[in-house]
């Protein structure tokens, strides 16, 4: 079973930059930082030292004090608490004073780096290396500290800083900066920062705005925050519309009432954390993983298939399996282009090592797609069809060479994958929908899902001189074997709906890509064991005889728009399958 730390990274590899994170006084607290509320108690501590050195306060003799000698108890309001801006003024009229004053709390000596305190944690730095990698673009925090800048400027990366609404002004917009801190509360050299609970309790409407934005368009991992006393924070959370995008609460032990209720609200994750410096260390580690070791790795696969099943039992996560899908065929593509330039395929044994690096390169999309296709459903077509139509821009069905038949393959590949598990799903409107697919190539050429299917009969010519790897349906029994077991775990079952989806996609082809009046399709592994055709093609015939014009091959349009079309696409389709299974037998 993935965990959700394992899951958070693969979904943060899989959409750079779409992940926010959310930072609270948690992330420093290992460093000995305190927080905005703690140096205001502290402060009028200080404060009331000075008049009497013998006096002892808790929390809430802070507050009287408070209010009894620095606002002389004027303008006291039940439960209001101390302002942090007036107790640093009462103690630092001066600008320059004021930074004196709070240095202590922030900045390191040099027996706190000694000991660790007031710089960097494990956290910052695993942070920063998200950043620098480009899976973390965006940080919203609401500490006033500097250990994520300082963490990031040791690697050398100045982010974009907003603290103040000024800041705002004239800025780049977020979604064009390659990395942005975004201080909600406040830096601490600048007096502005929001400490009360008043000040928490309502933002700037350029704050608000800005928090919609990333709210609705990014995907929220949040840690060291406890949502109880930012109310502002908390009510923007709550009240953004969409969820794009996943959010994960990282939490050690059991969160609070109001983070409870944060997550039910979102849908969140629950990331239960020993701490943040375990966490971000564990998740950069994981992502970092992701990156270095080769996508095809065999474990990788495994959790990609897992994060696909994760996806795709969830029609919330629906955008979220889309930049999954999308991201894999790029990395597919990227694959492939390496091997397409490839010079030397000129000997059985380059030929051999050729195909053998197609279907590595294909692997994880191939492993996916079969999941996708078991588990299809309407809202997912134009995924695949986007999928289809990438791989076909890079294909060619113009001539028979070696060259153009390379690129053909991983078209087939992912063609079968989603097709077999189309008929393990019950889903013969997605091989339909496929075999419709066409787009313009990279040669601006018109090229089709039918284009590179039919050229099959041409191939068997193209590929006469290699005939341990002749047989097209052959090697793509052999290819997807592996993904398609661990669906099945049965060998039996495997060959049953594989050669019924090779049967499917002959059939459709034929019906489809007719030239002259003729069919043109060649006769896969189901001619030698055609016990396969023949069960299949009985069901097609009673399917038609009985529901006419609703049978399903008939109401998609398969292999005719009426029943009798369908049932003399299927007659001639027959009479050549005799012919080949003749010659194939012979």
């Amino acid at each position: 079973m993935v965990d959700s730390i394992t899951n958070l990274a693969f979904s943060m590899s899989a959409s750079k930059g779409v992940y926010a994170l959310l930072l609270g006084s948690g992330i420093s607290r290992s460093a000995g930082i305190l927080t905005g509320w703690e140096i205001t108690l502290e402060l009028i501590r200080k404060h009331a030292h000075i008049i009497d050195p013998d006096l002892q306060l808790d929390e809430q003799g802070c507050i009287d004090w408070y209010h009894q000698h620095i606002t002389n108890g004027q303008n006291i309001e039940h439960g209001r608490y101390p302002d942090y801006s007036k107790v640093v003024e009462a103690l630092a009229p001066e600008q320059v004073d004021r930074q004196a004053l709070l240095r202590p709390y922030f900045e390191p000596t040099e027996i706190d780096r000694e000991q660790n305190k007031k710089v960097p944690t494990q956290a910052h730095h695993a942070i920063a290396k998200l950043i620098k990698s480009g899976h973390v673009k965006l940080v919203l925090t609401t500490n006033f500290d500097h250990l994520l800048e300082l963490a990031l400027a040791d690697i050398g990366i100045e982010p974009d800083i907003i603290s103040t609404v000024d800041d705002l002004q004239g800025r780049r917009p977020i979604c064009h900066s390659p990395h942005c801190i975004v201080k909600l509360h406040g830096d601490y050299q600048d007096l502005r920062i929001k400490n009360t609970l008043t000040e928490l309790s309502v933002y700037e409407t350029e704050f608000n705005d800005l928090l919609d934005h990333v709210l609705d368009d990014y995907g929220l991992v949040i840690c060291g925050w406890s949502a109880e006393w930012d109310i502002a924070l908390r009510e923007a959370i709550m009240r953004a519309p969409n969820r794009r995008y996943s959010t994960y609460y990282t939490s050690y032990g059991k969160p609070g009432t109001q983070a409870q209720e944060l997550i039910q609200k979102r849908k969140a994750t629950e990331i239960q954390i020993d701490g943040a410096d375990e966490f971000f260390t564990a998740l950069q580690e994981q992502v970092q993983s992701i990156e270095e070791y080769s996508r095809h790795h065999p474990d990788l696969i495994e959790l990609a298939v897992a994060m696909m099943k994760h996806y795709m039992a969830d029609a919330n996560r629906r955008i979220q399996l889309e930049d999954f899908v999308d991201q894999v065929t790029t990395d597919t593509i990227a694959s492939l282009k390496k091997i397409w330039d490839s010079p030397s395929y000129g000997t059985i044994n380059e030929l051999i090592e050729l195909f053998h690096r197609i279907e590595t390169a294909c692997s994880m999309l191939t492993a996916i797609a079969a999941i996708g296709g078991a588990f299809y459903a309407k809202e997912h077509e134009q995924m695949w069809t986007r999928v289809i139509k990438q791989l076909l821009v890079y294909s060619d069905s113009s001539i028979s060479s070696k060259r153009n038949e390379i690129r053909r393959c991983p078209v087939r590949i992912i063609l079968y994958a989603l097709s077999i598990g189309a008929v393990r799903g019950g889903h013969i409107q997605m091989i339909s929908m496929l075999l419709n697919v066409s787009c313009s190539n990279y040669q601006e050429r018109e090229v089709s899902v039918v284009d590179i299917a039919k050229r099959f009969c041409a191939d068997a010519y193209t590929w006469r001189d290699y005939k341990p790897i002749i047989h097209m349906s052959e090697w793509l029994y052999d290819t997807l074997r592996q993904p398609f077991m661990q669906l099945l775990h049965d060998e039996s079952m495997y060959k049953q709906i594989f050669d019924t989806a090779d049967i499917l996609i002959s059939l459709g082809v034929a019906y489809r890509g007719k030239i002259g009046g003729s069919m043109q399709f060649l006769v896969g592994l189901y001619g030698i064991r055609d016990h396969h055709y023949t069960l299949l093609k009985r069901q097609i015939e009673e399917s038609i005889s009985i529901y006419k014009n609703s049978s399903e091959y008939v109401s998609i349009g398969f292999i005719g728009y009426d029943a009798t079309e369908c049932e003399d696409t299927l007659k001639e389709f027959h009479e050549e399958f005799i012919k080949q299974c003749a010659v194939l037998k012979g």
